[in-house]
């Protein structure tokens, strides 16, 4: 990996692109940590995710930005990240200065799909992570 960045490998992509997964995979080819943004937040915050977002937005992204700033530090580490980091500019400086930006894609199908068994009444991982993006009324995909 190149001497000006920290050896970090970012996951970016819409909810349901498979982040998590090849992040586990990842992380284990290579013998380093998997960090995922969403369960350092919930850490973080101290509640989960859905419960943050009650507190507004603007705090969740506060919380994410702490977070990721915390990451670019590291070394050795695959983040899976939180389907909005790329969104903001400040973000998309960080993920590009101190690490590798490597961006999962899926059909909308495949993502639909994943969304779905994902929101029937559980959260992702115990986390406190339902898809808002699929409390709407029509049920269709995002």
């Amino acid at each position: 990996m190149s001497s000006d960045r920290h050896d970090l490998i970012y996951l970016i992509g819409f909810s349901g692109t498979g982040k998590s997964h090849t992040g586990r995979l990842l992380a284990k080819k290579l013998a380093w940590e998997l960090l995922d943004m969403d369960e350092m937040i919930t850490e973080k915050a101290g509640v989960p995710i859905i419960e943050i977002f009650e507190w507004g937005e603007k705090y969740f992204r506060q919380i994410e930005q702490d977070v990721l700033q915390e990451i670019a530090g590291l070394s050795r580490k695959v983040i899976s990240t939180g389907g909005g980091v790329p969104i903001d500019e400040e973000n998309r400086a960080v993920l590009k200065s101190s690490g590798y930006v490597v961006r999962l894609k899926a059909s909308p199908d495949t993502i639909y799909k994943r969304l779905r068994r994902s929101f029937r009444g559980k959260s992702d991982d115990n986390r406190g992570v339902i898809r808002p993006m699929l409390q709407g009324d029509d049920g269709e995909a995002p």
